[in-house]
């Protein structure tokens, strides 16, 4: 595998400790405890894309929006998911759910944002079979 290139490491680095003090401690405890740290990468990897994206004009459109906000919002619904979980399979059930609302709504034009719901829910799913 390919070294990440140090500002991207140092992105991810940020991103995970941001996550980490987003979740808290209050709700690991039980079940999920075990897979604190895997969820919090998880979730991390898509806080530092969406950071990536708003730092870059590249990303943002003639009407002046940026698709990193789809990224952040969808990453934001994940988080909030994950503090109320008790297991990593009512995490999964529940990120299921918050998708399909999500993608059933407006505001999120270039399906950025469904595209990282996805994402987190394919990994949470590779998290469990793993551990299964």
């Amino acid at each position: 595998m390919a070294a990440c290139p140090p500002q991207a490491a140092a992105q991810l680095m940020s991103a995970i400790r941001s996550t980490a003090s987003a979740l808290g401690s209050e709700p690991w405890h039980g079940p999920l405890r075990q897979h604190r740290g895997r969820i919090i990468v998880i979730l991390a990897r898509q806080l530092a894309d969406a950071d990536q994206r708003l730092g870059s004009s590249h990303w943002t459109g003639a009407d002046g929006h940026n698709v990193g906000r789809d990224v952040f919002q969808a990453y934001g619904i994940a988080l909030g998911v994950a503090r109320r979980a008790r297991s990593l399979e009512e995490l999964i059930e529940t990120l299921i759910a918050a998708s399909a609302t999500y993608r059933g709504g407006p505001g999120d034009p270039d399906g950025y944002g469904s595209a990282t719901l996805g994402e987190i829910e394919r990994d949470l799913k590779a998290l469990s079979a793993q551990v299964a």
